[in-house]
């Protein structure tokens, strides 16, 4: 029997597994934990899981739940998992562990007063909300900025919500140690700053509580609530864990090194010990510990969730990375794996591979070598190239020069929506349309490589417009300081210079280059025709701005591997999406937000899909989960590498949770300060290098994730000096490791430490001037000049001479705004049904295409139905009678049309009616079924209400409750098909009859008419 499974399973997955894989993939129905190395193929044996439960026939795949970190790792696993289960009946559930947490939340957050669906904050809301909370509430007794209060209270908030710890708990634990060490009578300076920073983070912990009443007053939450909530809830209401138990039989957790404490907790509330759960994550790969994982999950998870502590499993055959690559990757995971319980070494199963590595003198120099590299790899049709960092900072540096050498690159990660030169125009657009006063906005557009003003032009123009506001030069030392205290005071803003202003009446043109005031007209006549149609919706009016200054056009000429035009979509869905705190999109508001994301140092990150034949960009934590042909991890130096959030030295730093307080934090980190005796400098600084020492541990996860991202070569690099530093780099002692591997790694560069007193050669060569305005990219201008040349000799021709893509692009675009603008103005609307749609509905555009093309396009609710409610309260019923139990509430199953159980009399009497059927007696193949049926191309959904073996096959029941009037034999034909295709066999060998509970009648109309109209018929819709 096993043989068999096991067979099976390998031809569902289309390969033999190996013995550890099926080890894993076949482990008995109890708690269990399988480490998975880099590259061991995790997905592959999570699918192979599935596989097995199913094969087996130990349990059916709809009650099989998956959970995973990412949105990215859920549709990684949900593709493995639909691939091994697609001849197969049902489907699993995967999703993240948010939307787990969100899913429970939206069923039963009202019992704690949230509204179902509440709208989810964006990060850029959350802060704005939060500055809110911060300015009006009363004694907040903090010497510090409001931005600094609401910093701190948001990330103390995030920290306590993943390290579940409650803000009372932070709050008790601060009152006590300032009660201790305020009895000291000679307090050194670390017992002094350790009192002042618990004082402050005490304050700020009292504004948490407030600040989340708010958001619940507003009804909305953040992805940490999601949690935090769910964890609320399942704790405080055991049915909800019990509603979640009956419906699944098998959780698998992914990435499960990456969960925090809290959602470790919801885990444990919703299933209790014991439950079949398997775990799948490698401790050596936890680099998410800066926003709340704690890898003590996955080492302890055995403990947590029950077992006998021998179900667990290693996965070591790398699969991906050659066997160079792999051999420094167990040489950088040597102090992981001693630290971590069951994490074997990585057995390499492909040979050769090389791993290069080099020091430079100069960051230039690093740079330099890396391109001439990437250079030599590009080419080679189906291979990828990448380079991680630990930092955006040095992408930025790297790409800037790949670009240079014209390279194309494409930036993930890092590249922040607002940095992108193509939106910071745009932006400053409609800062200088909505604000006269937005002057630095507007210089950023003037001095620009459109409008070209240089200083002696901009010079009159700032004259012109101090006299517009009735001031004058200021020339005078008293009349500086005037000014100055002015500006210190605040003022009218009708008195304040606006340079706009001075654009819409730049006075005499004397004072202007001839160039100059023609350009300051075009400005102005720009400026004018924008500012009228600012009662435009914000999408459009966006739309508009960039159309109407030129800067869609900019980012279409622009290379093409440019990530403008890209940034410009982003942008204009942001604008599309945005709404204000209280429902608003007006552009004041739309730049107010944006202005707080400046403000909090907050800025949209734009993900962009991998082009093919672009070097990828992306930071090391981005590229987790990912693998690349060639990989180059530069500036691996000291102090560069790894950069990022350090673990925080909460003894001084008033936004970090104290060690104390933390449940995975180790006994020597909980144990300071110590109250036997007043702390010491000395005992500070030996704390602090403690918690060093955990930024180096971190250090080494990130360059374990790193170095196993290559599949066939890679390349480390790092230099002595840069442009920031006044003194040299070291040598980061990952590089140091690397150097002694010389059996498998090549020392391709390798620069001597400067002595002892050099002086930084790169800043010595920096010079002191710089042209302004920046002069234009000769390439650029010659693109731009080329684009205007085709434009024109193509006058009169039928086809562009552009490139193939080029016209492609266009021609889309183009049938797509013909095909919008005559849908628009038709008089007569066609609607399509959709790729997906349910089948009541289906049937309903068979019988009535007219009212449902009518819902479609004009969709309005529906009225909430007591006897409705009853209706899907029997199908409830029934569905428990057979032993069976929904996750959902239910109110939210199918069975509207079963509204004649107008009481609760009615109901009981409907179950009693029921136990004289014919079926009361009889075991059900299943029940509450739920299916989704392709004819045609168009993926019908439902819900079978039951289906019996039969001698010659099975037949499908429809329960109905009312009289004959809802019956409708095309619904049965649908539940023939739906079976049949689920279980492989022709439809005429399902049977179907509908059950009148009341009266136990079962009637059993011919539906074959209907089976074939179907096959035929739904194509038209």
């Amino acid at each position: 029997m096993t043989a068999d499974v096991r067979a099976t399973v390998d031809s569902i997955m289309g390969f033999p597994l190996s013995e550890e894989q099926w080890q894993a993939a076949s482990a008995p129905l109890t708690p269990g934990v399988i480490i998975a190395g880099a590259g061991t193929g995790k997905t592959t044996t999570m699918a192979a899981r599935v596989a097995y439960l199913v094969a087996s026939g130990a349990v059916p795949p709809e009650r099989i739940l998956g959970l995973t970190f990412t949105k990215k790792a859920t549709a990684q696993l949900l593709r493995a998992v639909r691939a091994a289960t697609a001849d197969m009946p049902g489907e699993p559930e995967v999703m993240t562990y948010n939307a787990f947490g969100a899913r429970i939340v939206s069923e039963h957050g009202v019992r704690l007063g949230l509204e179902p669906h509440s709208p989810v904050l964006t990060d850029a809301a959350r802060w704005q909300l939060a500055y809110r909370v911060v300015c009006s509430a009363p004694d907040v007794d903090i010497a510090r900025s409001p931005e600094w209060v609401t910093r701190a209270m948001v990330e103390l908030d995030s920290q306590l919500t993943e390290l579940a710890i409650e803000p009372d708990e932070l709050i008790a634990f601060d009152t006590d140690l300032i009660r201790f060490l305020e009895a000291d009578e000679a307090p050194q300076k670390a017992g002094r700053d350790i009192v002042e920073t618990s004082i402050r983070r005490r304050a700020v912990a009292r504004l948490i509580p407030q600040w989340r009443a708010e958001k619940v007053a507003r009804g909305l939450v953040d992805y940490s609530d999601q949690i935090r909530l769910a964890g609320l809830l399942v704790t405080m209401f055991p049915s909800i864990g019990e509603q979640l138990r009956s419906r699944f039989d098998v959780v698998l957790l992914d990435e499960y090194q990456d969960t925090s404490i809290a959602q470790r907790r919801m885990l444990q509330a919703a299933f209790g010990q014991e439950f079949p759960m398997t775990a799948v994550g490698d401790p050596c790969q936890g680099i998410y510990g800066w926003r709340g994982a704690s890898v003590e999950n996955i080492d302890r998870f055995l403990e947590h969730f029950g077992g006998d502590g021998t179900n667990s499993y290693s996965l070591r055959d790398n699969r991906r990375s050659r066997e160079s690559i792999v051999h420094v990757a167990n040489s950088a995971s040597a102090s992981l794996r001693a630290r971590h319980a069951g994490v074997a070494e990585l057995r390499a199963t492909r040979d050769a591979g090389s791993v290069d590595i080099a020091m430079f003198e100069t960051a230039p120099e690093e740079i330099a070598w890396v391109v001439e590299r990437i250079t030599a790899l590009r080419g080679i049709e189906g291979e990828t190239i990448a380079v991680l960092a630990a930092t955006g900072g040095t992408l930025v540096r790297f790409d800037a020069a790949l670009r240079a050498r014209g390279i194309p690159t494409q930036v993930h990660g890092a590249s922040l929506l607002m940095d992108q030169p193509a939106v910071l125009d745009l932006r400053a657009w409609l800062q200088v349309v909505h604000e006269p006063t937005a002057n630095p906005a507007f210089i950023r557009l003037a001095a620009g490589p459109r409008w070209r003003l240089g200083p002696r032009d901009l010079a009159a123009l700032g004259a012109r417009a101090r006299s517009l506001s009735g001031g004058g030069s200021r020339s005078t030392a008293a009349e500086i300081r005037a000014a100055l205290a002015d500006a210190v005071v605040g003022g009218d803003v009708v008195e304040l210079t606006s340079l706009t202003d001075a654009v819409l009446d730049p006075g005499s043109p004397d004072v202007y280059s001839p160039e100059a005031f023609t350009r300051l007209a075009e400005f102005a006549a720009v400026l004018r025709d924008l500012r009228s149609h600012t009662g435009e919706p914000l999408g459009d009016f966006v739309h508009r701005v960039a159309s109407v200054t030129g800067i869609t056009v900019e980012s279409l000429v622009a290379r093409s591997d440019s990530t403008q035009y890209e940034a410009l979509m982003a942008f204009y869905d942001l604008a599309a999406e945005f709404t204000d705190l209280e429902g608003g999109a007006s552009l004041g508001a739309f730049l107010a937000r944006l202005a707080d994301a400046d403000r909090f140092n907050y800025s949209t990150r734009m993900d962009t899909r991998m082009r093919a034949g672009a070097v990828q960009l992306m930071t090391i934590h981005k590229a987790k989960g990912l693998e690349f042909t060639h990989v180059v991890i530069p500036e691996v130096s000291d102090k560069d590498f790894p950069g990022g959030e350090k673990n925080g030295r909460w003894p001084t730093s008033a936004d970090v949770v104290p060690m104390p307080l933390r449940e995975d934090a180790p006994p020597a980190l909980r144990a300071y300060p110590p109250r036997t005796h007043f702390p010491k400098a000395k005992e500070l600084t030996a704390y602090k290098e403690l918690l060093a020492e955990m930024d180096e541990v971190e250090a080494d996860r990130l360059a374990y994730v790193a170095l196993t991202r290559a599949r066939d070569t890679l390349a480390v690099t790092g230099h002595w000096w840069d442009a920031q530093r006044m003194s040299p780099r070291g040598v980061h002692r990952v590089m140091d490791l690397l150097h002694a591997e010389t059996a498998h790694v090549r020392v391709v560069h390798w620069a001597p430490e400067p002595p002892k007193g050099a002086v930084n050669p790169i800043r010595s060569a920096l010079v002191d001037e710089y042209p302004w305005p920046i002069p234009i990219d000769p390439t650029y201008s010659q693109r731009l000049a080329d684009a205007v040349a085709s434009v024109r000799a193509a006058a009169g021709q039928t086809e562009l001479p552009l490139g193939a893509d080029r016209r492609e692009r266009w021609s889309t675009v183009f049938a797509a705004l013909t095909e919008e603008s005559h849908r628009i103005h038709a008089p007569v609307r066609e609607v399509r049904l959709g790729d997906s749609v349910g089948a009541t509905t289906f049937l309903r555009a068979l019988r009535d295409p007219e009212a449902v093309a009518l819902d479609i396009a004009r969709p309005m609710p529906i009225a909430p139905s007591r006897a409705a409610r009853r209706g899907t309260a029997w199908h409830a019923w029934v569905e428990s009678r057979f032993g069976q139990q929904s996750l959902i509430d239910p109110w939210e199953l199918p069975g509207a049309a079963d509204d004649e159980i107008d009481s609760d009399e009615k109901l009981e009497e409907l179950r009693q009616a029921f136990e004289r059927t014919p079926y009361a007696g009889r075991d059900p193949v299943a029940v509450e079924l739920p299916f989704s049926l392709v004819l045609h191309g168009r993926v019908i959904h439902g819900r079978i209400d039951a289906v019996f073996a039969t001698e010659t096959g099975y037949e499908v029941v429809d329960w109905k409750t009312g009289g004959r009037e809802h019956l409708d034999p095309g619904q049965l034909a649908i539940y023939r098909l739906a079976w049949a295709d689920a279980m492989g066999v022709p439809w005429h060998q399902v049977d179907s009859a509908f059950v009148l509970v009341a009266s136990g009648e079962v009637l059993r109309p011919d539906t074959d008419p209907q089976v074939i109209a179907l096959l035929g018929q739904s194509a038209r819709l």
